[in-house]
């Protein structure tokens, strides 16, 4: 069972849970070749790559980073703690937002992946599961509070544009389509 994915050129990146993450040959779609497994410290629940480098959001373990220069062997660079458990990733430039829970919005600076540092964070309602960004403005499902728009035009002090709730439907999910946000429950 894969919680996520990531994907860089003909590699994927594939989030494994309790088992870390394993990388795949997908120069063949008809016949990835499994290449390697990194075990991680916690769970693996979702992988982003950004100019290969794999932000790896590790439950409990924080946010990690691992270098793809090599696929075969990914090299770990550092790790962050995030308080609670960083369930998802989202990279947008120098920065990782992050899902974390009944923690919030966490936003790590990740201009140099050897170097991490958490920046800025915002607390929601209830328990934010996913993010998804489009500018200056970070989209959060957070769960029975909805989905909250937050200007991150400076990541340090992310405020609150706005807050949909849908009726008492939970917010599990949510992305961005060119001038469309989509969230599912």
């Amino acid at each position: 069972e894969f919680e996520g994915v990531g994907v860089h050129g003909a590699y994927a990146y594939l989030a494994s849970g309790v088992r870390g993450f394993q990388v795949l040959d997908v120069g063949d779609p008809a016949a990835p070749v499994p290449l390697s497994v990194v075990d991680t410290p916690r769970l693996t629940c979702e992988i982003a790559v950004q100019n290969a480098i794999a932000f790896v959001a590790d439950g409990d373990g924080g946010l990690r980073t691992y270098g793809l220069s090599d696929p075969a062997a990914p090299a770990f660079l550092d790790s962050v703690a995030t308080g609670g458990g960083c369930f998802l990733v989202e990279v947008a430039g120098n920065l990782a937002f992050l899902a974390n829970g009944s923690w919030g919005l966490q936003i790590a600076d990740v201009s140099d992946p050897a170097d991490l540092a958490i920046i800025g964070a915002f607390p929601t309602l209830y328990s934010v599961r996913d993010v998804a960004v489009s500018g200056v403005h970070a989209y959060l499902a957070d769960y029975n509070g909805g989905l909250c728009v937050l200007d991150v035009s400076d990541p340090a002090s992310p405020v609150l544009v706005n807050r949909l709730v849908f009726g008492g439907d939970v917010m599990a999910g949510v992305a961005v389509v060119e001038d469309f946000v989509y969230a599912v429950d």
